[in-house]
């Protein structure tokens, strides 16, 4: 082997281990962020008011709401599936099958001039939204992705 064939497999050699240990480095740091996410919070409340008392149960409460309203969409723009449009009586029974079929996602009817709506999910990404698309339409061909128009 000659100079230059050595100097080509140290500076391979040297690439390769410094590729895997960016790739090491990027793992821990998705890691750091993944555990920091499953840490739980401590919320303390501080008031002049010693009276004040604080009923936790109401707390959690509206948690559990904001949790329900933030899966149904109401708090930004998020992407959602539409099953069908026209009549009531056909609109009624498609929400039936996708409550059905699809318990875990929000599914309800939207009424717009002259047809009723049916539509399912409350997707935050296009991503999300695209796989339980495929899912969908093994029931409903004719689904799509479509973005609420907030009035």
């Amino acid at each position: 082997m000659n100079l230059k064939q050595v100097y080509t497999l140290a500076f391979l050699n040297l690439i390769l281990i410094t590729t895997a240990k960016a790739q090491e480095n990027s793992q821990n740091q998705i890691n750091n962020i993944l555990d920091s996410y499953n840490e739980e919070a401590t919320v303390r409340i501080i008031t002049d008011t010693p009276e004040l008392k604080i009923d936790y149960q109401k707390i959690q409460q509206l948690q559990k709401n904001k949790a329900k309203l933030d899966l149904q969409g109401e708090f930004s723009n998020q992407y959602n599936i539409q099953l069908y449009y026209g009549e009531l009586e056909k609109a009624n029974a498609i929400l039936d099958k996708a409550k059905n079929k699809f318990p875990e996602y929000y599914a309800t009817i939207k009424w717009e001039t002259p047809n009723y709506k049916v539509w399912v999910g409350s997707f935050r990404t296009r991503l999300k939204a695209d796989r339980a698309l495929i899912r969908i339409q093994q029931t409903f061909e004719n689904a799509f992705i479509f973005k609420p128009v907030k009035k």
